[in-house]
């Protein structure tokens, strides 16, 4: 029964809940995009298959060669060929004559595979005589279908220029070996005759090509140096070179006079605006004796004026009377009429030296007016005179530079056309030996009788065998792995956007310490494997919890017999026995299964709390299977429409409790499929996470769940995946049995005599089937 003496934290304040960490991913993680392939686990699944698929191409393709070998054998007779490079006296010769050789294999290539060789081989008496290859052409009437016996062997034939050489294999390929040798030397024997007529004639129609080319190259170069002649007569070279220096010489001293005397004209022209604006206008006139009231020279000239030595006198008289008034003024006092006979003095002065220097303003400005306007057209005229003489230097430049241009023109022609008679002189030299040879092909090595098939070849064969089917049957695989929708490793989780593994609970027959109740493998099987994965589990899901001052996490799955209910009482388990107090409810009403898992009644629970029957104190069972600080709240006895409360306040307040009492508390709830409860509770929790088994639940599934617990507002922590086995890593049984031998204390070496070692105890087939399929006490989750 409860207990009623549970200790209160003394932190009971519910934290603050976070909002939900980013929008939703999209749902979209059923697809292909994202998918990564493992090619290790794909070889330990698979390799049975791919090595019956190997095998049985083997011997298809044993089968195949000795099938063709009877059916449709080929025999082939190669005859090799020798290209013979043209003689030449060029200097050039070498690249030239590499470049046309190549050119000339690759034409004959194509020569030995015409129509009419191939036709003329066939009209030959060893042909149709000796070949068993030719009466399928014949008809009981003795005619003979030449175009069906041409069309057929275009298709046995066959020529290439062998790379890095001048030689030329062509090959005849046919059913019976005898066959291959005789077509291929009537090809042979018409292609060699053909080849020395043909260049007899080529050579002949190009010499008298070169020849009429010499002439017409020999009169261009005679027409060129009669011009040249004729030019060097009239204008010397040397004479047009000194007449370029010069003009350029000239340009270069006119262009700083044109220069400055833009400078002066644009000076003057602007002085003259200025003094011009003064006067009213540029039709203005000024004259010195009349001088407008009011007028106001410009600065420059009333400074040119003040330093006139009239004025200069009158302002020393002015100074000297200045200085006397200065002096006179300390014994007379300025009543004085001697004072003021000096003071009347300096007045009249003053009133002259005023008269003069308008004077001289009124003179100057006049002056300057007048020069402005008499220097602005001769500066013009000036510019005028200097620009014409640039440009007549710069027309006598050009003129010459072009007579100089057309004598370098005509050198350059008559060098092309000296250079041109060169090589068609040794053109014809060489061609002029070539006429003395015949064919340009030497035979190196005669059609002969093959003494082994060319077709079928065992290797290629079976190895064209073992490339197809084997690669069909991987690609089959490989498709198969690609359209894979199920969640079989952690890395099909990455495949589903925004979504990260928690952790990995290995499939309970991988683990080697063999928990009897997988519930509870975290406190009976300390050391195995489950127990280590929880462990690790336990770190991620406690370090992230307390980062954000989470307390309750819901543990929620896809599909039924995910796995939940394990995975939330081995979490539970592992949290307690690091000294948290932990509390379990079971909030699956529809299967509950957590009081099987520990022994427990099924009421008081959850469904009573819900109906207000009891108290959460009075409900929870406190030290479950003795283990110190672990709670369980079972789902109840009478849960008929008990998880319509789930968006009531009741439930709310039940987790508003149990998070000012425990430190942690974990929520299983029935899967996410059958039931909207898990989507009810995720609402009043601060964190949730998905229990999804290997080979179960698939990614568009997984994704949805996301989806919808991540808008609930409690923080999505990520994927429990739950089930792995062997098969999904291939090397994770062997880090389990690891784990669990490296948790053994080690042995003292004893020298005694060691005892027989005894056989492991055989596990009922009862207990086999249990632990291989993992399932639980509640008939509905598996780990």
């Amino acid at each position: 029964m409860a207990s009623n003496n549970l200790p209160v934290p003394s932190n009971s304040r519910p934290p603050a809940r976070q909002a939900p960490s980013g929008p939703p991913a999209s749902s979209g993680g059923g697809g292909l995009k994202g998918i990564t392939i493992d090619p290790v686990r794909i070889a330990r699944t698979y390799w049975p298959i791919v090595l019956v698929a190997f095998i049985l191409s083997v011997v298809v393709g044993v089968g195949a060669y000795f099938v063709l070998g009877k059916v449709a054998p080929k025999y082939t007779s190669s005859t090799i060929y020798l290209a013979l490079q043209q003689p030449t006296a060029s200097a050039v010769a070498p690249f030239q004559g590499q470049a046309e050789l190549e050119k000339y294999m690759g034409t004959q290539v194509e020569v030995m595979q015409s129509d009419q060789i191939l036709r003329a081989a066939i009209d030959t008496n060893e042909v149709r005589n000796n070949t068993e290859w030719i009466k399928q052409f014949k008809d009981n009437s003795g005619g003979f279908d030449v175009n069906e016996a041409l069309k057929e062997l275009r298709k046995m034939v066959g020529a290439r220029a062998a790379d890095d050489s001048t030689l030329i294999q062509f090959n005849v390929t046919a059913s019976n070996p005898n066959d291959a040798s005789v077509i291929g030397r009537a090809i042979q024997v018409r292609y060699v005759r053909d080849n020395s007529e043909t260049n007899a004639g080529d050579v002949n129609a190009r010499l008298q090509d070169v020849l009429a080319r010499i002439t017409d190259t020999q009169a261009a170069l005679e027409s060129v140096e009669q011009t040249i002649a004729a030019r060097t007569r009239s204008d010397n070279l040397d004479t047009l070179q000194s007449a370029q220096s010069a003009a350029a010489s000239e340009i270069r001293q006119l262009q700083p006079a044109l220069v400055e005397t833009r400078r002066s004209l644009s000076d003057a022209s602007e002085t003259l605006v200025q003094r011009e604006r003064i006067l009213g206008g540029p039709d203005a006139a000024f004259d010195p004796s009349n001088t407008p009231v009011g007028f106001v020279y410009p600065e420059a000239v009333r400074a040119t004026a003040e330093r006139n030595p009239l004025v200069g006198n009158l302002d020393l008289r002015i100074s000297a009377l200045k200085a006397e008034i200065q002096a006179r003024l300390r014994e007379l006092g300025p009543k004085h009429p001697s004072i003021i006979r000096l003071q009347d003095q300096v007045k009249a002065i003053t009133d002259q030296r005023n008269v003069e220097i308008s004077s001289a303003m009124a003179d100057l400005f006049a002056a300057e007016l007048e020069g402005l306007r008499n220097a602005i057209p001769r500066l013009q005229r000036a510019e005028r005179d200097l620009s014409e003489d640039i440009e007549e230097a710069k027309r006598r430049q050009n003129e010459i530079a072009l007579s100089i241009q057309e004598i370098d023109n005509l050198q350059l022609q008559q060098q092309r056309f000296t250079q041109t008679l060169d090589r068609l002189d040794a053109d014809r030299t060489d061609l002029q030996i070539i006429i003395g040879r015949s064919a340009r092909v030497r035979v190196l090595q005669s059609a002969n009788v093959p003494d082994s098939r060319s077709f079928p070849k065992a290797i290629p064969v079976i190895g064209a065998s073992i490339v197809v089917l084997t690669g069909f049957v991987i690609g089959l695989i490989f498709l198969k792995e690609l359209r894979e929708q199920r969640i079989r490793t952690p890395q099909d989780i990455a495949a589903i956007p925004r979504t990260r593994v928690l952790g990995v609970l290995p499939d309970a027959s991988m683990d080697p310490a063999q928990p009897k109740r997988i519930e509870l493998a975290s406190s009976e099987a300390p050391d195995g494997a489950i127990a280590e994965s929880v462990r690790q589990l336990r770190s991620t899901i406690i370090q992230r919890m307390d980062e954000r001052g989470h307390h309750s996490i819901l543990i929620g799955a896809g599909l039924p017999g995910s796995g939940s209910t394990t995975v939330a009482s081995n979490l539970a388990q592992s949290i307690a026995s690091i000294g948290r107090r932990v509390l379990i409810i079971d909030a699956n009403l529809r299967r509950p299964a957590m009081h099987n898992a520990f022994d427990l009644d099924e009421a008081p629970g959850l469904a009573e709390i819900l109906r207000s029957e009891t108290t959460l104190d009075e409900a929870v069972t406190h030290d479950v299977h003795a283990i110190p600080g672990l709670s369980v709240l079972t789902a109840g006895s009478d849960r008929k429409q008990a998880y319509e409360r789930f968006l009531s306040e009741s439930m709310e307040s039940v987790l508003q409790e149990a998070r000012g009492k425990y430190d942690v508390v974990i929520i299983d709830v029935a899967p996410g499929v059958v039931s909207s409860d898990m989507n009810a509770l995720a609402s009043f929790v601060d964190a949730t996470a998905l229990v999804v088994r290997a080979y179960a639940e698939k990614r568009g599934l997984v994704a949805r769940l996301r989806n919808q617990l991540a808008v609930t507002g409690a923080e999505f922590l990520g994927v429990v995946v739950n089930g792995v086995k062997p098969a999904a890593g291939g090397y994770m049984k062997r880090n389990f049995e690891q784990t669990l031998s490296y948790q053994q204390p080690k042995r003292v070496k004893n020298t005694a005599k060691p005892e027989p070692a005894k056989k492991p105890k055989k596990l009922r087939s009862a207990d086999k089937d249990e632990v291989k399929a993992g399932v639980s006490t509640d008939g509905n989750e598996d780990s």
